[in-house]
């Protein structure tokens, strides 16, 4: 979600804008970092990237994709008022853990610069103080 992290990792991509996932929580697995998993009674907000072929290849890397620590899912999600697919990465792994203090302030830095709801922030801010 943080803007200048995606921009380091893929070059070539374009935000396109922000997105909502009916039926999805934001987590922190148990590695430390973020993820998603499936809940009937949530919504997460976050980034729609136009990714080249490059940048999807070196996104799977820097997710682990091969070793098999997060798996590539296309899921549908609210764009500009329509429903669309989009690539999402998720933890293979449902344990929950913290997150480094540097890791959070990412996260919330990358849902301020992407105006998120502010309610869905406190959400956030919530879970990463687990």
């Amino acid at each position: 979600m943080n803007l200048e992290q995606m921009h380091d990792r893929c070059p070539n991509s374009t935000l396109r804008g922000t997105a909502k996932l009916q039926g999805w929580k934001f987590v922190i697995g148990p590695r430390g970092y973020a993820s998603i998993n499936s809940d009937t009674e949530k919504v997460t907000h976050g980034a729609i990237w136009l990714l080249s072929e490059y940048d999807e290849k070196e996104l799977d890397k820097c997710e682990g994709v091969s070793i098999g620590l997060y798996r590539k899912e296309e899921i549908e999600v609210e764009f500009e008022g329509a429903s669309v697919e989009c690539l999402v990465y998720i933890e293979n792994q449902a344990v929950h853990k913290s997150a480094s203090l540097t890791y959070r302030n990412k996260i919330l830095a990358g849902a301020e610069a992407l105006s998120l709801p502010l309610e869905y922030v406190d959400e956030l801010k919530a879970e990463l103080n687990r």
